[in-house]
């Protein structure tokens, strides 16, 4: 028997929270590893089976660090003659924007050449990671699956992406306005541009959702609230807040925030002075 180690890095142009969601979720492998044809998970997520080609792998989740952003896994079948295969995903930061994912895998062969078992285990780390890279680069509709856009918000909701609040603006009238329209409601133009605002502005309104379609991530009781932002009077933007165990009650100050949500930043709302 032969030991065998194949390690594997590649760059991630987001920021490591977005990159760990998606990670950290066991039985998501199917959104960004290639090659896979069918696929299945227990309902805890702890357990999945993969089937590519003809192989068919099964694997077991074995720890997950969420300090150190970092998941670990075993193979409890596969067709190849191995006699261990150890797995570990860790993802680091390396700046605001930038994430650096490791890939390790630790077998243990047989009877088979194991430079042959090296070449074919980094073939398939080396596009799983490309598949996650690809993930991330995909166009802003990809990205936020759960939300209906057309051509008229997408724009504000890639700014999602940069963690940016996009409002269009009417470069006739100067007035902004929500919800994103290809003309502007105040004068009929259709010379709109979306620019960023602060996410700074009282509550008008507040709700608590309990029930419907969940969003991914997102548990009930849920609070909601209708912020009017600080740029123009009337100017409203709904969404979350920040700790959805909290209520906010009408005409209390608060400031844009973000939370990942379904490996995307989300728009949230926290009050001032809050801690981040």
């Amino acid at each position: 028997m032969t030991r065998v180690r194949v390690t594997r890095s590649i760059g991630v142009a987001v920021p490591v929270d977005e990159v760990w969601d998606l990670v950290s979720r066991f039985d998501q492998l199917p959104r960004w590893m290639p090659g896979i044809d069918a696929f299945a998970a227990t309902p805890d997520g702890r357990v999945r089976t993969v089937l590519s080609g003809e192989a068919t792998f099964l694997e077991r989740l074995t720890g997950i660090d969420p300090v150190e952003h970092r998941v670990t896994y075993s193979l409890i079948h596969s067709p190849l003659d191995l006699s261990t295969h150890e797995g570990t995903i860790a993802v680091h930061s390396a700046g605001p924007n930038a994430t650096v994912v490791d890939w390790v895998l630790d077998v243990t062969v047989d009877s088979r050449d194991p430079e042959e078992v090296r070449t074919g285990l980094r073939a398939a780390v080396d596009a799983g990671l490309e598949g996650l890279r690809a993930y991330f680069s995909a166009p802003v509709w990809a990205r936020y699956p759960s939300l209906a856009l057309d051509e008229d918000s997408a724009p504000g909701v890639a700014g999602w992406l940069d963690r940016r609040l996009l409002v269009p603006r009417c470069a006739s009238c100067s007035r902004l306005h929500l919800p994103a329209r290809p003309v502007c409601p105040y004068c009929w133009s259709d010379e709109v541009q979306h620019e960023p605002v602060s996410g700074r502005g009282v509550v008008a309104l507040s709700i608590t959702l309990r029930q419907g379609p969940a969003y991914p991530g997102v548990g009930y009781p849920y609070p909601v609230v209708t912020v009017e932002l600080e740029e123009q009077a009337g100017l409203r933007f709904s969404s979350g807040l920040a700790d959805p165990s909290r209520t906010s009650p009408i005409g209390a100050p608060v400031e844009l925030d973000w939370v990942v949500r379904d490996a995307a930043p989300f728009p949230v709302f926290r009050p001032i002075g809050a801690s981040a």
